[in-house]
């Protein structure tokens, strides 16, 4: 049996720092939440991020996890030129200053949650133990690639660390195939908290569905990668013959794009209504789950759809092979007309849908996604920093 913090009194407690730009908002911001609330059972977190307050930190995370944020004027950047120069140069300040003071006191293990400019921060920290984070499937862009300016400074760069994890198969495969073997690469693939998702989905939402017509949802970040541009052309075509609602959960930059693009063609069907804490009553209420991402580093919010046994149309990428199979919905080509081919096959065939539910139920395997996951990252993390 694992011993927690006041189990381990008498024992020095080892400080885990974690650093991710972002703290919450998307899949990888719920499996650092998970990650960090875990860990805090167990040793001394502290998390350092940006563009979060302390108070809005602590509405997602256990008051017994320290946070720093080294972006504390984040907020006045998008007010004027000068003053977003001015939180640049604090910032940068801050993070000179934390640099100095991790080769003088070196930290336990230090964590870069997030590839690219985190990576390549902490990739300077000095540390008894250091881990990189890679949630994204840099085989089908190589964005990172912005911020190093050449794979050989990447790799050189992912070589500091002791290991480098990648949230899935995939993931491992993208980054030898873009930047290189570093020869430290392994996998933990990220907890999912069936039970907490399943007791979240029926509580209450601040949503009214429609109910003459089903409801498709899908979740996540607005970027571009979700494809949620062909898909409300393909719900502008849609809705002329069928009758259904389209919402589009999550928050992003891509945002006022895509409401443009809905006023401009007047469409009816799709609904955004923003980013949610709790998405799960979303997908309970749906009659299917569909994913338009062009590409996914792990698959999260497929995965619980399946949990909530929703049937689910994705469209194919990398990924689908370790996480989807055919017995539980439709995997689409990456193309207009295939995608509203298999919305409407969901909308249309109740027998289908029936047969998708009853496989999820059957077959869907659902058990050891989170705790046993949740310590073989500990195990790497904390109880034997070297192992794999």
């Amino acid at each position: 049996m694992q011993k927690t913090m006041k189990e381990k009194q008498g024992k020095r407690i080892k400080e885990i720092f974690i650093y991710c730009d972002y703290v919450y908002g998307g899949g990888c911001e719920r499996v650092l939440n998970e990650v960090v609330s875990y860990l805090a059972d167990f040793e001394k977190v502290i998390v350092w991020g940006e563009k979060c307050t302390l108070k809005v930190f602590y509405e997602h995370y256990p008051h017994s996890v320290k946070y720093l944020n080294v972006d504390p004027l984040f907020h006045l950047s998008e007010k004027h030129p000068f003053l977003r120069k001015i939180s640049s140069v604090v910032k940068k300040g801050i993070k000179s200053a934390l640099l100095v003071w991790s080769w003088i006191a070196c930290p336990d293990v230090f964590v870069a949650f997030r590839e690219g400019s985190v990576t390549r921060y902490v990739s300077h920290i000095r540390s008894k133990a250091k881990y990189a984070w890679i949630h994204y499937d840099l085989g089908y862009y190589h964005w990172t690639e912005m911020i190093f300016k050449s794979t050989e400074k990447e790799l050189a760069c992912l070589k500091k660390y002791d290991k480098v994890i990648c949230v899935s198969e995939t993931v491992k495969d993208s980054v030898i195939r873009t930047i290189g073997d570093s020869k430290n690469l392994c996998v933990r693939y990220n907890p999912i908290n069936v039970k907490s998702i399943i007791e979240q989905s029926h509580k209450e939402c601040d949503y009214a569905f429609a109910k003459d017509r089903p409801s498709i949802v899908t979740v996540g970040r607005l970027a571009p990668d979700k494809n949620l541009g062909i898909l409300i052309d393909v719900c502008h075509e849609l809705e002329k013959d069928y009758r259904f609602e389209m919402i589009i959960v999550g928050d992003g930059g891509h945002k006022e794009k895509l409401l443009k693009q809905i006023k401009d063609l007047d469409v009816k069907c799709v609904k955004l209504p923003g980013y949610k804490d709790n998405p799960y009553p979303y997908i309970l209420n749906s009659v299917f789950y569909l994913s338009t991402s062009n590409s996914e580093s792990y698959g999260l919010a497929i995965q619980e759809a399946l949990i909530l046994g929703k049937p689910v149309v994705a469209v194919n990428c990398a990924v689908l092979k370790e996480v989807f199979d055919n017995r539980f919905g439709i995997v689409a080509d990456n193309s207009k007309e295939s995608i509203k081919a298999a919305i409407i096959t969901m909308l249309t065939d109740k027998d289908k849908r029936s047969e998708y539910c009853r496989n999820i139920e059957n077959y869907y395997k659902k058990d050891d996604m989170y705790e046993s996951r949740l310590e073989d990252i500990k195990s790497l993390l904390i109880d034997d920093p070297k192992s794999v």
